[in-house]
């Protein structure tokens, strides 16, 4: 029927539902994926992108993956000590002593990380390019040797994703983070606990197999996917400029991190 009628749309998916319900849907994928590409009718489309769906992942609509990692280091400036060793205020400037250390200076330590994540999403129509995504994440920080960097750090979020035909990906997202550290230290205060609500617009398009180029509200990142096992080697340096008082700190980390992922 296919031979003596090729353009024959109707025919095709005939032909591909069948051998989909008979396990053979690989047989078909190829094709599948060049007729979403036509110009086709949104019910055509709709079709293809089932079937796709079903060749893919089968019937679920929800997917899932844990990641663990594990990650150990040294940070250069865990005190937050000022870049000049002190802070103007009103005109003034102060020396500033570390309050925990009791140390006019930038102290180093060694630290090491737990990360666990959760993240899955929920394929809202049949085409399975609109979903809603889910995730949280629970870090643990502790630095060997002062409790300047030691800190629970705790984050969930909520977001619906698109994609197109193209490969680009339009998401939107809400999240709700919060920084557990220690407040009090041989009866000082050292630190506050902070909670961040966020709010976010971002858009990508895939560059080659593993990695995404994209754009968000924050400026451009590059976005690599994140394979089942991964080792890697993150170097991280920050400037922070307080808004009230005249003070910048500078500061750099080093960590080995290896993590695992499971798909759920």
């Amino acid at each position: 029927m296919i031979i003596a009628s090729p353009t024959d749309l109707s025919a095709r998916f005939f032909r591909a539902q069948i051998l989909v319900n008979l396990g053979r849907g690989g047989e078909i994928r190829e094709e599948v994926e060049l007729m979403t590409k036509l110009g086709l009718s949104s019910a055509d489309r709709a079709k293809a992108d089932s079937l796709l769906a079903k060749i893919d992942g089968g019937p679920e609509r929800f997917k899932g993956r844990v990641t663990l990692k594990l990650a150990m280091g040294y940070a250069d400036n865990v005190n937050a000590w000022p870049k000049k060793g002190s802070t103007t205020i009103s005109g003034i400037e102060l020396a500033l002593p570390d309050p925990v250390n009791q140390k006019f200076d930038p102290v180093s330590d060694r630290i090491t990380e737990g990360t666990g994540i959760f993240s899955g999403t929920y394929a809202l129509n049949e085409r399975r390019d609109l979903k809603a995504k889910i995730g949280f994440t629970g870090k643990l920080k502790d630095g060997a040797d002062t409790v300047n960097a030691d800190q629970k750090y705790y984050v969930g979020n909520l977001g619906v994703q698109k994609h197109f035909v193209s490969g680009a990906i339009v998401e939107a997202g809400i999240s709700r983070a919060y920084l557990n550290r220690v407040n009090r230290h041989k009866n000082m205060g050292v630190n506050t606990d902070v909670g961040i609500m966020k709010y976010s617009v971002e858009a990508s398009t895939k560059l080659a197999r593993d990695m995404r180029l994209g754009y968000s509200v924050d400026g451009g990142q590059f976005l690599p996917e994140l394979a089942q096992l991964r080792v890697g080697f993150d170097v991280t340096q920050s400037r922070t400029s307080s808004n009230q008082s005249s003070a910048e700190i500078n500061s750099k980390s080093y960590m080995l991190s290896a993590s695992r992922s499971f798909d759920l």
